[in-house]
């Protein structure tokens, strides 16, 4: 097994590669983040194509906030098991195998759109299965992003892997909504494909090992595996603070995901190209989010801006629910995906960091378990915004966030020394 790098080779290296770039100085990270930004492309495009098709069927912010909560519902179901799995399988092989999955589901959605096969129920069971994929997919991403970096300099990898998943947000999100409105739904899935097919091609030069073998003798078993990663919900104070913060934000704010599709097509009136402009004005701000930490993430009290930018995230919501016009709602956008990746960067590096070197794929788990409470989110979003409408339904959430912060904040003194 090879071991983690704990920092860069000590050969001489370009001086670009010496700052906010450093991790780029690792072969197999190079790899990655290509891999990354392939894969990323295909993940965006999907939450793009499966809300506008379940909204073009349904014609109900319900069941668009039902499909997305199927296919967040597996976060919650196979988080601990994901972690667990990504601690006892090699990494590597293993993110080959999920990528392959993507692109037999992707394959598969596509051939059923345009036989006309698709209906809501298929759709959302598309996303569930989706879901399932993604939730094996993040824990172990995550943990080999630390296998080739090393714990030194594993903000500064997680916010450029970030990066290469903001960037692929603006990109997919314009071409998404190009392709739904030139090839159509299908058409759309098929070239999702072709994303993860090219993702996976590049996977297959990456070197670095991190758990060959399962079941060795030296390793637990499953069952005490897995009992470790509730334990470590249970008895790790920082970790259970973390996973409380990280369901009030799901519920209360990634939950506006599903309704930038209503705003596109009801409120603003700007349609499918629109739509896709949205979630690429979201990407931007997500890029400058992981863009900063990348520069100066490794020296901020991670605690401390994970609950600044929480209540920020909360506080733009609300004011992107309140405008009626497309260039302001796209300026809050921005900013609440800046917010966005902040927390969400800072929470998987503070997991990582707060657990033992062999529970981090179970700490990443334990991420993947706090992002399954989505599902009640876009639930409640959905629901909520058919009995009022789209804005309140946005306004009172990120309201309800910023209240529950303060709650947090004055209540759970550990997270703030994190």
């Amino acid at each position: 097994m090879a071991a983690p790098t704990d920092g860069p080779p000590q050969a001489s290296v370009p001086s670009f590669l010496a700052g906010p770039l450093r991790t780029l100085q690792f072969r197999d990270f190079r790899i990655l983040w290509v891999a990354t930004m392939a894969m990323s492309m295909g993940f965006w495009m999907q939450q793009l194509t499966l809300g506008w098709l379940v909204l073009e069927i349904s014609d109900s912010a319900f069941w668009v906030g039902a499909a997305e909560a199927a296919r967040l519902a597996p976060f919650l179901l196979f988080g601990l098991v994901s972690g667990t799995i990504a601690d006892r399988l090699e990494r590597r092989i293993l993110l080959r195998v999920i990528v392959s999955c993507n692109i037999v589901l992707s394959v598969a959605l596509g051939m059923l759109e345009l036989n006309g096969m698709l209906s809501v129920p298929v759709a959302i069971g598309g996303a569930f299965l989706y879901g399932t994929v993604n939730a094996f997919l993040m824990p172990t991403l995550q943990a080999y992003v630390h296998d080739i970096v090393g714990s030194r300099y594993i903000v500064n990898g997680l916010a450029l892997n970030q990066t290469a998943q903001r960037l692929m947000g603006v990109f997919g999100g314009l071409l998404g909504g190009t392709l739904l409105f030139v090839l159509g739904i299908g058409g759309t899935f098929l070239v999702m494909a072709v994303g993860y097919a090219i993702a996976l091609a590049i996977l297959l030069f990456t070197r670095t090992s991190s758990r060959p073998g399962f079941g060795t003798p030296e390793q637990p078993s499953v069952r005490q595996s897995f009992t470790e990663a509730l334990g470590l919900v249970g008895h790790n104070p920082s970790v259970r603070a973390l996973l409380l913060l990280s369901v009030a934000t799901e519920i209360f704010a990634f939950s506006h995901i599903v309704m930038i599709s209503i705003f596109a097509r009801d409120v603003l009136e700007i349609g499918p190209q629109g739509f896709g402009i949205m979630v690429a004005a979201r990407a931007v701000g997500s890029v400058i989010g992981v863009v900063a930490l990348a520069s100066i993430g490794d020296r901020l009290p991670k605690g401390k801006t994970l609950l600044v930018a929480s209540a920020l995230f909360g506080l733009s919501l609300a004011a992107f629910g309140s405008q009626p016009w497309i260039v302001t709602a796209l300026f809050f956008l921005g900013v609440a995906g800046i917010m966005a990746s902040i927390f969400d960067l800072l929470q998987q590096a503070s997991l990582q960091l707060a657990v033992g070197e062999d529970q981090r794929g179970r700490a990443m788990g334990i991420w993947v378990m706090g992002v399954g409470a989505g599902p009640v989110g876009h639930l409640e979003v959905g629901l909520l915004s058919d009995f009022t409408n789209p804005q309140f339904a946005i306004v009172f959430n990120g309201l309800v966030l910023v209240v529950l912060v303060i709650l947090v904040t004055m209540t759970t003194s550990r997270l703030r020394r994190i």
